[in-house]
């Protein structure tokens, strides 16, 4: 497996290092990358596109711009034109790289691809079309280059900047052996060697700085029994008392659910917190239901907190760049139409707490889905001390 890439690292340097690891693979790593390339080809292309187009449609706004206005504004007509000249260069390079098995000419072309991007980066275009271009390009290359690491919001040969974390905002930081199963996985997940969590830590949100003091439990059984079909219930995760979460008056929250029921048997499911932290069922007054598909706790872990930038506070779903989803506080990622809780005791709106994504390894050790690659949302009523619990799914 190849060393990690530096924390940042010019792109001079960058580019050395990539081509000269590229020149000493062999010809079967080679012939893997190649067929990986062209099965990304439609993803880098689809990526490439929606760079094009926020380039193009902003530059042909710019271009509109009197001259007079060009420097009160700061606005540089000839480097957007350069700027249209790349993207239709770039184009050109992907397609060439696609059609061909020259060994340069790959490497070459996801160096230029990278390069490209961050000369047509603009700060009034989206971070994430850019990242999502660089991830596709680089995926083919995956455990047998070492990755490239660079700055996404600044030129390369600057340092990398600090950000400003979001408060009460926070990505949940895994085990590095967290994410492995005893089913074959989906033909998407199986593009990298590693596995799906390496593939999954290209992103950013997979390897925020970690604070030993923000750990905390994640799955596993919990004592009580569900109040709808019986059964036992199952812990997803324990809140410790973190400045800037809408809980207060717990010296920790303890989210428990059943994942036989929610969703299935009951569309949304509701407990109640005392201020020992155990957690109740309520608000369900029906018989005993039987679930039609009885589901194993989520495999137990213990997890850290990891304090995240304002621009990960609000996250889209389905993003291409494989962003980690699972995260406390911040804005849902709503899969469907968005919607909202109201607590079942005092009848007012509930605050957003907390998401799940899919992909989190049971017991059995099978992919739990939410659904079907959906989301969990878990919303809070402090005054009540109550969590409102439903997934949205594809």
């Amino acid at each position: 497996m190849a060393p990690p890439a530096p924390e940042f690292e010019s792109y001079e340097a960058m580019a050395s290092r990539f081509l000269d690891e590229a020149e000493k693979l062999t010809i079967e790593q080679w012939s893997a990358i190649c067929q990986r390339y062209e099965a990304a080809l439609e993803e880098i292309t689809s990526a490439l596109g929606r760079i094009g187009k926020d380039t193009s449609d902003l530059a042909f706004r710019l271009m509109t711009i009197p001259k007079e206005k060009e420097k009160r504004i700061g606005f540089n007509r000839q480097l957007h034109q350069r700027k249209l000249a790349v993207v239709a260069s770039l184009r050109e390079t992907i397609q060439v790289a696609g059609t061909t098995h020259s060994l340069r000419v790959i490497a070459n072309s996801a160096m230029s691809a990278v390069t490209s991007a961050m000369m047509i980066f603009d700060e009034r275009i989206q971070r994430p079309r850019k990242e999502a271009l660089v991830a596709a390009v680089f995926r083919p290359f995956y455990g047998f280059i070492t990755l490239p690491a660079f700055d996404y919001d600044t030129a390369p040969a600057r340092p990398q900047r600090k950000e400003k974390s979001a408060k009460g905002v926070f990505h949940v930081g895994f085990p590095e052996n967290y994410f492995t199963y005893s089913e074959p996985l989906p033909k998407w997940m199986s593009v990298a060697p590693m596995g799906w969590f390496k593939k999954l830590t290209f992103h950013e949100t997979w390897n925020l700085p970690r604070n030993p003091g923000l750990s905390c439990d994640l799955g596993g059984s919990y004592e009580q029994e569900c109040a709808v079909c019986g059964g036992s219930l199952h812990h997803l995760l324990t809140l410790p008392a973190v400045a800037g979460l809408p809980v207060t008056g717990l010296q920790q929250l303890v989210i428990v659910s059943c994942l036989s029921c929610l969703g299935w048997t009951e569309p949304r499911l509701f407990f109640r917190h005392e201020k020992s932290g155990l957690a109740t069922p309520t608000s369900y007054s029906g018989p005993t239901t039987k679930p039609q598909f009885p589901a194993k706790p989520i495999r137990k872990a213990t997890i850290v907190l990891c304090e995240t930038a304002v621009k990960w506070s609000d996250q889209p779903w389905g993003d291409s760049t494989h962003q980690n989803l699972n995260r406390i506080g911040g804005k849902p990622s709503w899969v469907q139409d968005r919607e909202s809780a109201t607590c079942p005791q005092c009848r007012k709106s509930m605050a957003f707490l907390a998401q799940l994504d899919s992909g989190l390894p049971s017991e059995d050790g099978k992919r739990w889905p939410w659904g079907s690659g959906g989301v969990l949302f878990i919303f809070w009523c402090d005054a009540c001390k109550i969590d409102a619990q439903f997934w949205q799914c594809t």
